[in-house]
């Protein structure tokens, strides 16, 4: 999956600062101690938490999605197979069960219930328009967390004092851009994405905190519980994930990536 797509796709993550003010040098006498400040590139770092994601042979995973949004609580849950050559499979079962299966050229769109289909020869199309289609596929179903980006982001980055409360090590690494927009991103000293959150123009999009990771490669600890939290209508959304049963390095066989479907379904081909 190209860097465009995973950028799109990514939501960011930030964590509870937590935790009281530190002194002053005046409140005790004390001088302040430094903030922890890294020494290397904040991009190099954070591309190569990607690097080790997007290395990986394959990973398989499922989800359970909880949305708090006015009292309401609607669950979703699917599983989700990717493969290093693009290849992924989507299985989902929210509101409607839907899956969605690519081998890297072509993308089925199955709807058991209205009993249509829609094929997309993607090596047929502009890139653009190849991005498009991937992403509005994906959308529904993108985990933040995973990835962060950086190398799609096309920000400069830098490295700030982190939150009072961050773990000891803990560094924040803050992107801008020159149409006002900021991410900052906590990692952690082992490498873990804590936390990140997303600003435009001033104005606050959405964060997330990352927890419970767990080692699934060697060098790559991918969080198991994440937490969003964004803006909404009179106040804000919540979404719960959990991450559930992740696979790495388990053969996926090029059959998990097609659909062979009854004559029966219609099938909507593109282009």
């Amino acid at each position: 999956m190209s860097s465009a797509v995973v950028l799109a796709l990514l939501v960011a993550v930030v964590a509870d600062p937590g935790g009281s003010l530190p002194a002053t040098e005046a409140q005790t006498g004390v001088a302040e101690v430094p903030p922890f400040l890294p020494t290397g590139d904040p991009a190099a770092r954070l591309a190569a938490v990607d690097a080790r994601f997007a290395s990986l042979d394959t990973l398989r995973y499922g989800v359970l999605r909880t949305t708090h949004r006015r009292g309401v609580h609607p669950q979703e849950r699917w599983r989700h197979a990717m493969r290093h050559d693009g290849a992924f499979r989507v299985d989902y079962s929210g509101d409607t069960q839907r899956v969605l299966a690519c081998d890297g050229h072509v993308l089925w769109d199955y709807v058991p219930a209205v009993h249509k289909a829609r094929r997309v020869r993607l090596d047929a199309l502009e890139p653009d328009e190849r991005r498009r289609i991937l992403e509005a596929a994906l959308g529904k179903v993108a985990v933040p967390g995973f990835r962060t980006g950086v190398e799609a982001a096309g920000m400069t980055w830098t490295w700030e004092a982190p939150p009072a409360g961050a773990p000891t090590g803990a560094a924040l690494a803050t992107g801008t851009d020159e149409t006002g927009g900021r991410i900052t991103i906590l990692i952690a000293e082992d490498d873990r994405i804590l936390s990140s959150e997303v600003r435009r123009e001033g104005r606050f999009v959405l964060s997330v905190e990352a927890s419970d990771h767990r080692e699934v490669a060697p060098g790559l600890l991918l969080p198991t519980r994440i937490a969003v939290t964004a803006p909404d209508e009179g106040g804000s959304v919540r979404v719960d994930i959990h991450i559930l049963q992740p696979e790495v390095g388990e053969p996926l066989p090029d059959p998990l990536f097609t659909l062979d479907l009854d004559p029966s379904v219609r099938v909507e081909h593109v282009p």
